[in-house]
């Protein structure tokens, strides 16, 4: 399963860069066939519009970077966020997926140190295929993500049969 992973970007502090590579490497220990997109996250991000260009070779630009970022929806099985403060910047490109035709699925992974605030963002699990889990620790996302694969897990591996099938 291929998921875009969204963290916060900008002033986000080396802790915060810190859980996000915990999360990831917790679950890529524990759940097979998971593929990660777009950037290494366990490089060091001190200017992530630097990492941006020396890892995609491109010019970073707003406009450039959300192109990218949104282009990687297409590739795609589902949305990974992990939200470590209260910027808001999660919601452009959660917004553009679920306001398409068929969204993809997104597990929300929330920081107890950093709990949701804008309404924009809370309850979108009553009309979209959105998982919320809180953490502590990587671990307490086990199964919530488990529940979250079983549930949109097969839909993914249906629509990659379909995708074969078509090519």
């Amino acid at each position: 399963m291929k998921l875009l992973v969204k963290q916060n970007v900008g002033d986000i502090h080396k802790d915060h860069l810190k859980i996000l590579d915990n999360v990831i490497t917790f679950l890529q220990y524990n759940i097979d066939g998971l593929e990660f997109l777009p950037f290494n996250l366990n490089e060091e991000q001190d200017d992530y519009q630097q990492a941006f260009q020396r890892q995609t070779g491109i010019i970073f630009t707003p406009a450039n970077y959300r192109h990218y970022r949104l282009r990687l929806l297409s590739v795609v099985d589902a949305l990974l966020y992990i939200h470590t403060s209260s910027n808001d910047s999660d919601a452009y490109e959660l917004s553009y997926n679920l306001s398409s035709i068929h969204p993809k699925p997104v597990f929300f992974a929330v920081w107890r140190g950093a709990p949701i605030k804008s309404p924009l963002l809370k309850e979108l699990d009553q009309d979209y295929p959105v998982t919320y889990c809180q953490f502590s620790h990587p671990r307490e996302l086990l199964e919530g993500f488990k529940v979250f694969l079983r549930k949109y897990g097969k839909e993914v591996l249906h629509n990659h049969i379909e995708k074969e099938l078509v090519s």
